[in-house]
């Protein structure tokens, strides 16, 4: 009993620090307005024209990109081929001392290093032979991105241009102002002298 007459005391004491203090009215939340959207083209043709803007838009970063990941991708098996390069030098080094060291001790330990070393050879050279391959197929390929890209950027030059010279022609044409000349303040008539 004692216990719950200890709980209930502090409890009214919480309340009655709580409700003692003054509070500020509430504001009342407003929902913000979205930010007014322009409104959709009524015609159809003014649609279409809108999602042709779009694509092209999209078209060029699309071509872009291509050129970037293609570069990457020759950059990519460039490092590869030296390495592979590398790789192959340092195997034609190792038969050439594991065949020296045959001419020295000719065992059975260096006839199987002069075997390794040849086949090790063999594979590298797979390996270099597979990877200029793929070096060409990605020059190839870099090559038609870059075509795409010069020719999507001479069709937007061009419908640059056309639209510039169809803005000028539905401009609506300047009036023609004549300007009449005053006539001039007649100058005092000087009769020249005729020979006679």
């Amino acid at each position: 009993m004692a216990l719950k007459k200890v709980a209930k005391k502090r409890v009214t004491k919480k309340a009655a620090v709580k409700s003692s203090s003054v509070k500020a009215p509430a504001k009342k939340r407003v929902a913000k307005k979205a930010a007014a959207a322009a409104p959709e083209p009524a015609s159809p043709v003014a649609m279409v024209e809108k999602e042709l803007a779009a694509s092209q838009s999209k078209l060029g970063k699309a071509c872009a990109t291509a050129v970037t990941q293609c570069e990457k991708e020759v950059a990519k098996l460039k490092a590869q081929l030296e390495k592979a390069q590398a790789r192959q030098t340092l195997q034609k080094e190792r038969k050439a001392a594991a065949a020296q060291n045959l001419a020295d001790k000719p065992t059975q330990a260096a006839k199987t290093r002069v075997v390794r070393a040849d086949e090790a050879i063999k594979a590298a050279g797979v390996a270099v032979k597979d990877i200029r391959t793929a070096m060409q197929e990605a020059k190839s390929a870099l090559a038609a991105a870059k075509q795409a890209q010069k020719k999507f950027a001479a069709m937007e030059k061009l419908l640059a241009g056309f639209e510039r010279n169809w803005g000028k022609a539905e401009a609506k044409p300047r009036k023609i102002v004549r300007r009449v000349r005053k006539p001039a303040a007649a100058a005092p008539a000087v009769e020249e002298p005729t020979a006679s």
